[in-house]
């Protein structure tokens, strides 16, 4: 075949394609070759040299990480030349390297001490050179948060800079030349470092040199057991493992060979103390009175007992396992006699899905959007909302360059430093935006349509659409949870129906399990197996229904109203409903419950997920936490009431239909609709990269990284009020916050952004509950 050759590696033949280098093909076949600064997460580097090889007939070993394959070329791996370049590159390594494995937390994972093994290295003929006196102190940087620095154990392999550039696209760290001569790992502007904490360089560092101070000295890695799971913060399913000892997760790690390629956020690496015990609730409740847990699901029962099926309702939080939610389904549908159950996914995700044409493949593995030329990302700070898609549109567009990228949103965001096509819309006009693109596109397609723009779409992007063979559409959350999001649901269908075939779906979501909603039936309009049914009972009608008597009984399957609702709205319903919370984490709405009854964790229970590729993810019980799975509990409050909720048919909904939605009739709607706010200045309701959820709060790499709301505004608006960078503003809408204001060119003129789920700022209070629009009114705070 034209695409492929054959080589040879130490005298056996292999078959390889073109593009593959020696090493890429070296390590398919399973032939070590050392490589220290390469990764598969972002290719060659070239710096360490280490995995140099001998190809035959060339005079000098080459670079196998960077040589590519040629028909009959003869490589050898560990011939005398060969081992001894790579020696004289450890012995350097070596020289100034402080020889401290027995107290180093990367000790026993150590590439640096691997190749030393590997090449039998039990001496340094350089080691004479090594004069105590002579070696440079290089820098320590004991002010970094989170990471810690120690640049005399630093090999330069520059794996950290391009990772923080070319995976992550922050780019804040290079090498720099220091006052002792030599060059060292720092920021960019020689400031303390801030940036995501994302952990990636601590990950990808050969060394010691990067590493984490929530885990430093805490355990050796061969002490702890590493348990595979699914990361509990979005939707994206990446993979990581739980690292535990005496029952205690003291950190987490991730392997390159996952579907997330070992790349973590600061919520997914970093904010594991989340399941400490400390952050847990305790036990059983009643009125606020510890009970036993026997009591507590007998006064469960009892209260739903005392109503009438109508007058009984529950919420899915979407972070509970599908184990769970179908459990509450059957519960509610089988012994309660009714169906008034809604999940925080039909506040953005199902109402997309609900009207998704059946010719539009509903979901997507995130690695396929390689196979796409062009990304479109609309309504959402992808960076914010789901770090993974972000990581995958800078993969394809700046480490691999397959893809285009345009960018649909309200303002400037990261992914726009990546050169995308920039288009610019009000928010609360996405109905329009959308429109307008749909109605330019259908025409440079030559669709004959009734549905027209209103505003001009940059014709650079049209042509790009146009001409795409394969579409990424990426749609935010944010735009989905506007007013009109279900109007908005609409018009991307269209578009979604426009592209066809030629289109790859990613919805995002905040929520880890929202799509797990769909699949089990708990989200308003879904049936179980993901069939789209009549609307009924909805999470919007809730704080009326509650107020006006016609819901007298709330059952919360880890939901917290307080992050769904204002702060007014949720004491309205915990005011006129008994509500039954069935949750694991400490939250405002546990101190309002009537009942309590404490379930398992993520790192307590075994259970499944699904992510926005509608693929089956696993979470395992990795510590033991004296609680039990939302389903057990539900099928006790069950055998009270009654009824025998069978274990064999919660675990069936696990065993795996695949996830597939069946779709509405391919059609187009001509649907017009914006969501108006008054005011000089306007208020939009965003999310952090920080946060996931107001629980997210209670872990030390969200609080160390981000400890506070920040109300970012343009630099016009602030000087006009008198604000600067780091003052305080009092910011009105429904109710007031006191915010920090943090000045940020890439905000519009006229509007601010104020984040959610930060403990003690309830952002709701300012739009209203299940809104993210607002008239503000900003002062100079006290």
């Amino acid at each position: 075949m034209a695409d492929t050759v054959k080589i040879k590696i130490n005298g056996k033949e292999y078959e390889a394609s073109k593009d593959e280098t020696i090493l890429q093909v070296a390590r398919r076949n399973g032939i070590y070759i050392p490589a220290i600064c390469y990764s598969d997460r972002f290719g060659a580097i070239g710096a360490c040299r280490v995995c140099v090889v001998e190809i035959v007939g060339m005079k000098k070993p080459m670079l196998s990480c960077a040589v590519k394959v040629k028909d009959g070329m003869e490589v050898l791996t560990d011939s005398e030349k060969v081992i001894e370049a790579r020696n004289k590159i450890v012995w350097e390594w070596d020289k100034f390297h402080p020889l401290q494995c027995g107290v180093c937390d990367k000790s026993g994972e150590c590439d640096l001490q691997d190749v030393n093994y590997d090449l039998n290295i039990t001496s340094n003929p350089l080691e004479e050179e090594a004069d105590p006196l002579t070696v440079p102190n290089r820098t320590v940087h004991h002010e970094w948060r989170i990471i810690h620095h120690d640049a005399n154990l630093c090999i330069q392999c520059r794996r950290c800079v391009t990772i923080c550039d070319k995976v992550v696209n922050f780019g804040i760290l290079k090498l720099v030349k220091k006052d002792w001569g030599g060059k060292e790992i720092d920021t960019t502007d020689g400031k303390p470092l801030e940036c995501e904490f994302c952990g990636q360089c601590v990950s990808i560092c050969p060394t010691g040199a990067m590493s984490s101070k929530l885990f430093k000295y805490k355990a050796r890695p061969w002490e702890m057991e590493k348990i595979r799971t699914t990361c509990q913060f979005c939707s994206s399913g990446c993979q990581m493992d739980l690292n535990v000892k005496d029952n205690k997760v003291l950190r987490v790690t991730s392997e390159d060979y996952t579907p997330n390629m070992a790349n973590l956020c600061n919520l997914g690496r970093f904010n594991y103390s989340v399941v400490e015990r400390k952050n847990l609730i305790s036990a059983a409740h009643i009125r606020g009175k510890e009970v036993l847990y026997e009591d507590a699901v007998r006064e469960a029962a009892n209260i739903l007992k005392a109503y009438k099926p109508e007058e009984i309702a529950a919420v899915c939080g979407g972070r509970e396992t599908i184990e769970d939610q179908y459990a509450l389904k059957r519960f509610f549908n089988n012994a309660l006699k009714t169906n008034n159950i809604d999940s925080v996914a039909s506040t953005h995700i199902a109402k997309l899905y609900r009207v998704l044409p059946k010719s539009v493949a509903p979901f997507n593995n995130v690695r396929d959007m390689e196979d796409c030329d062009v990304i479109l990302a609309f309504g959402g700070d992808v960076a914010n909302e789901m770090p993974r898609l972000d990581w995958q549109i800078t993969r394809n567009v700046k480490l691999l360059k397959k893809s285009k990228l345009i960018s649909a949103y309200w303002r400037d965001t990261k992914i726009d430093t990546l050169g995308s096509v920039a288009l610019r819309y009000e928010p609360g006009k996405e109905v329009e935006f959308l429109n307008s693109l749909f109605s330019a596109l259908a025409s440079a397609k030559g669709v004959d349509t009734n549905i027209k723009g209103t505003v001009e779409i940059a014709e650079d992007a049209v042509k790009t659409l146009a001409d795409a063979k394969k579409v990424a559409l990426i749609v935010g959350e944010e735009a989905l949870e506007r007013a009109n999001g279900n109007e908005v649901a609409l018009a991307l269908s269209n578009l979604l129906l426009l592209f066809g075939e030629n289109v790859r779906l990613y919805a995002s979501s905040k929520y880890n399990n929202s799509f797990g909603s769909l699949y089990t039936g708990t989200a308003n309009g879904f049936d179980v197996y993901g069939k789209v049914s009549e609307l009924g009972f909805s999470l919007y009608d809730l704080p009326k229904l509650a107020e006006e008597g016609k819901v007298k009984a709330l059952v919360l399957l880890g939901a917290d109203l307080f992050e769904l609702f204002s702060d007014t709205d949720a004491k309205k319903i915990f005011k006129n409903a008994d509500t039954i919370l069935i949750g694991a984490y400490k939250n405002e709405s546990v101190k309002h419950s009537k009942v309590v009854l404490p379930m398992a964790s993520f790192a307590g229970v075994d259970g499944h997920y699904i992510n926005v590729e509608g693929k089956l993810n696993t979470i395992r019980k990795a510590i033991e936490e004296n609680r039990i799975a939302g389903y057990r509990i539900l099928a006790d409050i069950s055998k009270e009431y009654g009824y025998n909720l069978q274990m064999g048919y919660v675990k069936k909904i696990a065993e795996g239909n695949p996830f597939e939605l069946e779709g509405v009739a391919d059609s187009y709607v001509d649907i017009n609709s914006v969501v108006s706010v008054s005011g000089d200045i306007k208020g939009v309701v965003v999310y952090s990269k920080f946060r996931s959820g107001i629980f997210s709060s209670l872990g030390e790499g969200a609080s160390i990284a981000s400890p506070e709301p920040l109300l970012e505004m343009n630099p016009e608006d602030a000087q006009a009020l008198g604000l600067e960078d780091g003052s305080l503003a009092k910011v009105e809408g429904e109710d007031s916050l006191m915010l920090k204001v943090k000045i940020d060119e890439k905000m519009p003129k006229g509007y601010v952004a104020v984040p959610l789920w930060y403990d003690g700022y309830n952002a709701y209070n300012l739009s209203g509950s299940l809104n993210n629009l607002f008239s503000a009114k900003i002062t100079k705070g006290e």
